[in-house]
């Protein structure tokens, strides 16, 4: 994510923030021996539920007595890392094989070839440990809403953005549910599966979306970066979908601010998200998001239809965070009534009965989203 950083003193100083993903090339294309032959085939329920278990067991090599279809287990297999994330090595796949003989099948799922089975099962229920471990420091009372937040936030505050790893084959651990929740460095893929894992526990519907991510150029308000690889979520709040992307929610990377977690892309739309995101229509069950009903700033107080200098100070007074505050406005007009009327005409400093500011004041601008976080 390329935001837009000012210091408000005498003159702007302008920096970019940026965080994002690298491009996977992951193919689910089999070198197949497998013949179209007369015998019994595997139903996609037994496929399932034989996969699963072998899994949990951290299996890679499965022998079925009978035959499969290459094309059900491809499905089978895109329903089981929805619904079980913490079988991390699936995620990391290049191919896999199938092998038929007279009556019987063997797929062999050949990524990560140097951890043994036991390997996997102990690496299966550190995630779980970690999961359950912040489930149980989620404070309690909390509805289906406060406890996506707390997750949302826990992880955004405890994962490290980490592409240095992107490229090298060895275990890519950064691209799944194990590296963002038990390493604690991921990237965009790890940080949407780990969060997944985590909707999984909490019973709340949720599904990993890939595509395409760009901002604005730093260099250039007008110009667009290169559009790069990225994934992130959806969510089901009472019925409701929503998207949530938690890795351009990450502020790890704002230097010199005391920011860790943002909530720009936290339970938004369709138009909100697709105004930096492109979504890749290949895939399946892709929801509808269009609701800002559940919306972190809607919820907070701190959605903006109009401009005053007021409702700003009330919104910082009102942050959750007693060293900045988040604002988001409803259209262009009125988020550029802002930025013009607090920093072009000073009216920042007509607040400060609202909040105590320092001699410095510090804000971001992102002008795809209209937000503007202030820091003081």
């Amino acid at each position: 994510m390329k935001l837009k950083k000012y210091t408000f003193l005498l003159s702007a100083i302008f920096m970019a923030l940026s965080s994002g993903c690298v491009e996977i090339n992951q193919t689910n294309d089999m070198p197949i021996s497998q013949e179209r032959i007369s015998g019994q085939y595997i139903e996609m329920d037994v496929l399932y539920t034989t996969l699963t278990n072998a899994f949990e067991n951290g299996e890679t090599v499965i022998e079925f007595d009978g035959f499969v279809d290459s094309d059900e287990l491809s499905d089978v297999l895109d329903d089981i890392k929805r619904d079980y994330p913490e079988y991390f090595w699936l995620d990391c796949m290049s191919a896999y094989a199938i092998e038929t003989s007279k009556n019987s099948t063997i797929c062999d799922f050949e990524s990560m070839s140097d951890y043994t089975s036991e390997d996997l099962k102990t690496m299966v229920e550190e995630i779980r440990a970690t999961g359950n471990a912040v489930l149980s420091s989620v404070p309690e009372g909390l509805d289906n809403y406060g406890k996506v937040l707390y997750v949302h936030d826990y992880i955004a505050e405890h994962t490290v953005y980490d592409d240095s790893k992107v490229g090298i084959e060895e275990k890519n651990l950064w691209d799944t549910a194990y590296g963002c929740l038990v390493e604690g460095k991921a990237v965009c893929g790890g940080y949407s599966r780990g969060f997944q894992y985590m909707m999984n526990q909490l019973d709340i519907p949720c599904g990993v979306v890939n595509g395409k991510a760009w901002n604005r150029d730093p260099n250039s308000r007008e110009e667009y970066s290169e559009p790069a690889g990225h994934a992130w979520n959806y969510i089901t709040l009472n019925g409701i979908n929503y998207w949530v992307d938690l890795t351009w929610d990450d502020a790890g990377d704002t230097e010199n601010m005391d920011i860790n977690v943002l909530h720009t892309y936290f339970l938004i739309n369709d138009e909100r998200l697709l105004r930096t995101h492109s979504i890749d229509e290949k895939q399946k069950n892709i929801p509808t998001c269009y609701s800002m009903d559940s919306n972190y700033h809607v919820k907070n107080g701190s959605y903006l239809t109009k401009y005053t200098a007021e409702a700003v100070g009330t919104a910082m007074a009102n942050s959750a965070y007693s060293s900045f505050a988040e604002m988001m406005f409803a259209d262009e007009q009125t988020y550029k009534n802002a930025v013009k009327g607090l920093f072009e005409n000073g009216e920042l400093w007509d607040l400060y009965g609202y909040v105590q500011f320092e001699e410095t004041v510090s804000y971001i601008l992102d002008d795809d989203m209209h937000v503007i976080i202030i820091c003081y």
